[in-house]
């Protein structure tokens, strides 16, 4: 109801009964919609230091004058000004949205009021829940970096980043304030990883090749370092291969990857 207009929905009761053989329940919700409401007037308060046109274009865009009421779109506003404030450097902003009823008409003006606190600096990032792999190998695909301005996009570009791994299951995020009149921060990544090994074994038979084996062993963090380790066997009645390859993803500190890889092959 309030995401369609109904800016004084209510729930005026609820009632529970159990029927007179004790078997049904009987849900009885008494409810007033009231009037559909349309946004009025937008204020911003707070950002007077920053360039309120990007603001005010957020806000233009999602709680426009004129439209009906919803507050999922003032929420939406909210969030939009908050990652927007994020990426200049303020990790933890206070957006609060103050809706005022016209007298006798069916507008409703919308005061945001803005504090940005304090502009924040990273001063470390710990990875938590790394039981099975490496440090590095997770600090690597961080674009946040530790000593600089905070950064949403960054940070949540960085859980990207993990997130695609294939020996990490889920990946959460904490902002941890240290002092907030400095604006100094910490941000935990908190993994939760996964099996990262793959074994395989199959057979078969062709006219062409008679019986036909083979077994596949691969590891995508091998010995926790996040190299990506492969052996392969396979075996006919005309063929043999052996294969063996090592990947390593982060080669250079840019990202080059490398792979060695060796292969015997025996055909008759």
């Amino acid at each position: 109801y309030i995401n369609r207009g109904h800016a004084k929905f209510e729930i005026v009761s609820k009632q529970v009964n159990l029927s007179s053989d004790k078997e049904d329940i009987y849900i009885t919700i008494s409810i007033k919609e009231g009037p559909i409401f349309k946004f009025g007037d937008i204020s911003l308060y707070g950002l007077e230091s920053f360039d309120a046109t990007v603001y005010k274009n957020i806000l233009n865009f999602n709680v426009k004058p004129g439209t009906t009421f919803s507050n999922f779109n003032i929420e939406q506003s909210k969030e939009a000004i908050e990652f927007v404030l994020g990426e200049e450097g303020y990790a933890f902003p206070q957006v609060i949205s103050m809706p005022k009823f016209r007298d006798n008409t069916d507008y409703v003006d919308i005061d945001f009021r803005v504090d940005p606190k304090k502009k924040s600096y990273v001063r470390r990032i710990n990875i938590i829940g790394n039981t099975k792999t490496n440090d590095e190998v997770y600090r690597r695909e961080l674009r946040q970096f530790e000593s600089s301005v905070y950064s949403q996009q960054k940070i949540d570009r960085s859980k990207v980043r993990l997130q695609r791994l294939k020996y990490v299951t889920s990946v959460d995020v904490k902002k941890i304030p240290i002092d907030e009149k400095l604006g100094i921060v910490d941000i935990n990544f908190i993994l939760e990883e996964t099996q990262s090994g793959e074994f395989k074994v199959g057979a078969g038979y062709s006219d062409s090749s008679g019986a036909i084996f083979n077994i596949k062993v691969q590891q995508d963090n091998f010995l926790g370092r996040g190299n990506n380790v492969a052996l392969e066997l396979e075996k006919s009645s005309y063929r043999k291969l052996l294969k063996y390859s090592n990947t390593n993803p982060y080669y250079t500190q840019d990202g080059i990857s490398k792979t060695v890889s060796l292969v015997f092959s025996e055909t008759d």
